[in-house]
């Protein structure tokens, strides 16, 4: 397990409190922003909380399947209003719809905007339904892991450093990552190939893996693009290593759609480990795809996720420059 961290434990960070019947309200925190920003996934964790909270207060027994979030407007840190609405309520599967809001630009404090709208799609277990192995098995395959190794730093192919991307660009700008605290990260020492990264996680609060926070794995590691970044030049040296974009140009990877397809529920328990891969099949004009792979260390597949990402300035996240921190 991993040494506790002074971050803020993910259920306090994501907990929800009842309104009115269909009304909660949750306070976005800091230690799980990426910028000035809440984490995109970290907020779909807090409507996933929602969601499951107004089943299990109605004693009905459904869980969440599938997640789609559109993220309209940046969220901020403070407290945040979750409407929700039961679109079709069945024995067998349910859709129910959620909006989450905040206090928008104007000085008129009441006035709330909306920030994400979500659709979730919950079933009832089946654990009769019909089950069988395709074969299906991640291409390029990851090098094994030997998890208490890599713990200790000793494993030879993972490691916590292997695929950091480098921050020394972004702290002249003042754009921390602070979400990175939350997970404990070991990268792939050798990676396929530029596009695809592979990295093993754990939580630094010393808790577990749950259903809940699946939202926040899927959309933890956007950097695909970091791959790219030249080296910036040594002391002395009169130009930086070539590449298609200077190495201190410092990038936001904004959310503008995810898709969340859960495969597998993990156990009430929860899991230590998760293992997660990224993938883009395409960058092009500031906009990438973002394929994600989530699998736990007996390598069983729980869930797949699809993102649509901007590529912007990191002043935009910041609200400097005259972007008035707006997509």
């Amino acid at each position: 397990m991993a040494a506790p961290s002074p971050v803020a434990p993910f259920t306090t960070a994501t907990a929800v409190r009842k309104v009115t019947g269909n009304s909660w309200s949750a306070t976005l925190v800091q230690d799980y922003c990426v910028g000035a920003v809440p984490n995109g996934g970290y907020v779909g964790s807090i409507l996933h909380q929602v969601v499951s909270q107004h089943f299990s207060a109605q004693g009905q027994r459904q869980d969440i399947i599938s997640a789609q979030l559109q993220y309209l407007n940046r969220t901020q840190v403070g407290e945040a209003t979750i409407v929700i609405e039961d679109v079709k309520r069945g024995r067998a599967t349910s859709t129910i719809h959620a909006t989450l809001l905040q206090p928008g630009p104007s000085s008129a404090a009441e006035q709330q905007r909306k920030c994400i709208l979500a659709y979730f799609v919950c079933a009832a277990p089946s654990p009769n339904g019909l089950t069988l192995a395709t074969g299906w098995t991640l291409h390029p395959p990851p090098p094994p892991v030997d998890l208490d190794r890599v713990a200790a730093g000793l494993d030879p192919n993972w490691s916590s450093t292997a695929g950091r991307v480098q921050t020394s660009h972004l702290a002249a700008v003042g754009f921390v990552r602070h979400v990175e605290s939350v997970l404990e990260s070991f990268y792939r020492r050798e990676p396929a190939r530029k596009g695809l990264d592979d990295v093993w996680l754990r939580l630094t609060t010393g808790e577990r893996f749950t259903n809940a926070t699946l939202p926040l794995v899927a959309d933890a590691k956007p950097y695909v693009v970091e791959r790219w970044r030249p080296s910036p030049a040594e002391d002395g040296a009169e130009e930086e290593e070539a590449g298609p974009f200077p190495s201190k140009e410092a990038f936001w990877y904004p959310t503008l759609v995810m898709n969340l397809d859960i495969k597998k529920l993990l156990p009430p328990e929860g899991v230590e480990w998760l293992f997660l891969r990224t993938e883009a099949r395409m960058i092009d004009q500031g906009r990438l795809d973002l394929q994600v792979y989530i699998l736990d260390q007996h390598g069983d597949l729980i869930a797949l996720a699809s993102h649509i990402n901007l590529i912007v300035s990191a002043a935009r996240n910041l609200g400097t420059k005259g972007g008035k921190g707006r997509l």
